[in-house]
């Protein structure tokens, strides 16, 4: 399955990085490639570009687009936490030295470089992914053809269908559901490697008639829009850009324990995070559709706050004119 990945101010970010063609650069969550085929493209071949992620299906599609420069590009699949677990931490150290700044999307992240590179951790520093509120609200408003019943608990899910995502323990947790006579419906949005081991998963569990996998939606705000239910299972994340969108919108949030999601949800008050299994999983959507308060609270919590944060961009431009 295609992997899809949207880079936020691709145009903004290039010109202002002002790329050196013999310089080096990283980047501590690649994705999909984006920003850094346009960074590798305009280096020369004494250029060189590191990219890690965490997401298999990630590195292989970024491997993909990269092929023609493959002479200055190095794949690193992992966390950059598990550095010193796997290699060298010294050997990225001449690379950092050489940058001015090395920017991440997440506050764990950066304490992750820090605490690698102590003597230089005043070059890491944090900028948030931007996300306009005015804009994000006015494209969840647009029309879709799939009906959500009223009838139902309705759960969305947004996410590539990779390992990284867990959304096997979404089907297992949909069947206790099940088992238990809990009327929900759960809605995932996006493709990837693992759809078709999903889908059998779905019908050997017999859940198919309470799950929908919607596929890639370029807009997914109006399925997330009309959630009861924002539900993230991943094993690992950098910075959700999910679960900020569903704060914007009003949405009450599940998720998991990963390492980073307490850099994103307040637990009790924006959300609920729970232990990384099924039964979890299950147990905690069940009590949240019998006590409807508790949902009541985290919504009315939510949109008491503004959580777009389209005013950041002034720091990258303080960033971009050192």
């Amino acid at each position: 399955m295609e992997f899809h990945h949207v880079s936020v101010l691709l145009n903004e970010c290039i010109e202002n990085l002002n790329i050196k063609p013999d310089g080096v650069y990283v980047d501590c969550t690649m994705g999909g490639a984006g920003h850094s085929k346009e960074i590798v493209k305009r280096l020369s071949d004494k250029g060189l570009f590191i990219g890690f992620d965490q997401d298999k299906n990630a590195i292989a599609t970024a491997k993909e687009r990269l092929s023609e420069y493959s002479d200055r590009v190095r794949f690193v699949h992992s966390n950059f936490e598990n550095i010193k677990k796997n290699e060298d931490a010294a050997a990225y150290k001449e690379y950092f030295c050489k940058a001015d700044r090395v920017v991440s999307i997440s506050d764990k992240c950066v304490q992750v470089l820090q605490n690698n590179y102590p003597d230089m951790k005043n070059k890491f520093m944090f900028l948030p992914n931007l996300t306009s509120s005015i804009v994000l609200s006015n494209t969840a408003k647009a029309d879709i053809d799939e009906v959500f019943s009223k009838d139902d608990f309705n759960i969305v899910s947004v996410g590539r269908l990779t390992e990284a995502k867990g959304f096997d323990m979404a089907i297992d947790a949909l069947k206790i559901l099940k088992d238990h006579k809990v009327p929900v419906h759960w809605w995932i949005i996006g493709d990837g490697e693992l759809r078709k081991c999903l889908e059998k998963q779905a019908k050997d569990n017999s859940v198919e008639e309470y799950l929908t996998f919607l596929g890639f939606k370029a807009n997914p705000y109006p399925y997330m829009n009309k959630a009861d239910l924002i539900v993230q299972t991943s094993r690992w994340e950098g910075k959700s850009v999910v679960l900020d969108e569903a704060k914007i919108l009003g949405k009450p949030i599940l998720a998991t324990d990963y390492a980073t999601v307490k850099d994103q949800v307040e637990n009790g008050k924006e959300g609920v995070i729970v232990e990384m299994d099924a039964e979890s999983i299950a147990r905690e959507i069940e009590h949240l559709v019998e006590d409807e308060s508790v949902l009541n609270g985290i919504r009315n919590y939510l949109m008491a706050r503004n959580y777009g944060n389209q005013s950041e961009i002034v720091k990258y431009y303080k960033l971009f004119d050192q």
